[in-house]
């Protein structure tokens, strides 16, 4: 022994972490709303501020990793699972490391546990492709013809990407604020930056710009498979805005615009002029007089059979029927990230199309601070999907 340290064999060491792991899973996770960050963010950006920001994470994140280690830890099989192993195995080292930090109050401290931060990002960028994997694996096994296994695998998935999503958004955020005390080498944050962005968060995020970007990326990838690719036609308030994140506006954007350019494409492949995707921008009021815009994006392409519309919903359900075809017709640089991505630099827009994750992901993101996204189909016709978004 030594000062205030006492050396202990690595297996008692091992077996005190995963008891502090179960202990800590106990625990809730912390929520927050748009409206708390933008409160937060909207104060002057200090090294006091941010060290206390970072305390927060040092101390939420361990809860949030050792939630997520015990659930994929309570799946059947999980240790007999590759995908589930390397996943769980990133999120319990996660929680070994912080456990372990010790964050010092002051600047070199605060760079240092941002640093990790951004380690830890990139350690656990594969784990949706490693989620997908395991869903293309067990249906090629035919393991999800059992009904009541398919109900179980949609909600554990709910819960495990609604945990990441926000998780991924508080450290994000925190990332995004400190670069205001320490920009990037070469980008400078002047005054008109911070009067429009708080973090991550645009405060006034103009949804028709976004879905006329998520648009412009949707048509040169369907231009890419089918040669061709229907117009964009926007009508209602196209100057609404609110405050959102952008990047999962577009996301979900994309998502929809994608799936709805190619199924009129394919529907209207006769024709020479392709009916357009028409997408529908409105404010109203919602419940307890919150501030709701509302986005209807309607297509001709078909529409979704009665009996398979809630099956969108799915983890599990494609209506892509070659997986691997898909990945190589876009080059093996594209392999398991999903052949929708429009290019390998644009990290909005990878929905791993193919494995049924596009839609559910969607509807998450669009939940995860109260909206919601819902479908319409007129069969024979075409699919409408409508989402709602509050300032909460």
């Amino acid at each position: 022994m030594a000062g205030n340290y006492v050396d202990i064999p690595k297996a008692r060491y091992a077996d005190l972490i995963k008891c502090e792991a179960l202990t800590m899973a106990q625990q809730p996770a912390t929520g927050l709303t748009v409206k708390e960050l933008l409160q937060f963010g909207s104060k002057t950006i200090c090294l006091e501020r941010m060290l206390h920001s970072a305390e927060f994470l040092h101390s939420e994140l361990p809860i949030r990793y050792a939630r997520r280690t015990m659930a994929l830890e309570s799946s059947p099989d999980w240790m007999l699972t590759p995908n589930l192993t390397r996943v769980r195995d990133m999120y319990f080292q996660s929680f070994q490391d912080l456990r372990s930090w010790k964050l010092h109050q002051d600047a070199e401290g605060l760079k240092k546990f941002n640093e990790y931060l951004n380690m830890l990002k990139i350690r656990q960028a594969g784990v949706v492709p490693q989620m997908g994997g395991l869903v293309m694996d067990l249906r090629q096994r035919g393991a999800l013809c059992d009904e009541s296994r398919k109900k179980y695998l949609n909600e554990s998935f709910d819960k495990f990407f609604k945990a990441r999503i926000s998780t991924e958004l508080l450290v994000g955020q925190h990332l995004a604020l400190c670069q205001l005390l320490h920009p990037p080498e070469g980008q400078k944050m002047d005054e008109d930056f911070t009067d429009r962005w708080v973090g991550l968060v645009q405060k006034q995020c103009f949804p028709a710009q976004v879905v006329e970007d998520a648009a412009m990326h949707a048509a040169a990838l369907c231009e890419r498979q089918f040669g061709k690719a229907p117009d964009l036609q926007m009508e209602g308030e196209l100057d609404v805005s609110f405050s959102y994140f952008p990047d999962q506006l577009y996301y979900i954007a994309f998502e929809i615009l994608k799936n709805a350019m190619r199924a009129t494409t394919e529907r209207h492949a006769h024709k020479e002029d392709l009916p357009p995707v028409r997408v529908v921008f409105s404010r109203g009021k919602g419940d307890q007089g919150k501030s709701n815009v509302a986005i209807m994006i309607q297509d001709e392409g078909g529409g979704i059979p009665h009996k398979i519309l809630d099956k969108v919903w799915e983890y599990s359900f494609t209506t892509v029927k070659h997986e691997d075809d898909f990945h190589d017709k876009l080059g093996k640089q594209h392999a398991g990230t999903g052949f929708y991505q429009v290019n390998a630099g644009d990290s909005r827009a990878d929905p791993l199309a193919g494995l049924g994750f596009g839609l559910p992901l969607s509807r998450l993101y669009a939940r995860s601070f109260g909206g919601d996204l819902t479908l319409m189909s007129l069969e024979g016709w075409g699919t409408s999907a409508y989402l709602h978004f509050f300032n909460n």
